[in-house]
Formats: C-alpha cells, structure tokens, sequence
C-alpha cells in the first residue's frame, strides 16, 4: 500500500483483494471492487469491508463470467447477474 499511497496522481481499482484491506488504506484515488462473493455465506471479510469503506470508494462489478453471485454460483456469471451483488452491498450499507 505504501506504493499505491506514493501514486497520487492516478487512479486505480482494487479487483478481489478488498477483503484483506483495511479502510484507512483509502487514499482518495483507490476504488475497491466488489463481486459475486460479495453474496457468499463465508464473506465475512469482504461484508466487513463493504460496512468500513466509505461508499465513494466502492464499486460493484460482475466480474462475468466468474465469481457469480448467489443464488447462482457455480454456474455461468452473466452481466444481469450484477443486480444480486448490488441489493446485497446496498443492504449492508443501509
């Protein structure tokens, strides 16, 4: 994080590694990405982050066609799918 903390001047997306960070590691260009196992019964960390990571910094994708959410995981993910991922991450913020 101190590199991306030195890169002020860019902007960049942090893809399926938001459930090892912390949210002090906001540094005002980073957005933390959120996919299917947003919905996923152990994603403890990624809800943790969702809760501490102020809305500005968050972004929910589909990640098609992988990390499918609930209640269609194991199959194909599709774009339409993304709606499932975002009810689940407006819920926890509400």
């Amino acid at each position: 994080m101190e590199i991306l903390g030195a890169m002020r001047e860019c902007y960049y997306i942090v893809i399926r590694a938001a459930a090892s960070l912390q949210s002090n590691m906001c540094l005002g260009c980073v957005t933390i990405s959120m996919a299917g196992p947003l919905t996923y019964k152990n994603a403890a960390k990624n809800v943790k982050v969702v809760s501490e990571i102020p809305i500005d910094y968050l972004l929910v994708e589909t990640d098609a066609p992988y990390l499918t959410p609930e209640p269609f995981r194991g199959k194909l993910n599709m774009p339409p799918y993304v709606r499932y991922t975002a009810v689940k991450w407006r819920r926890l913020r509400a």
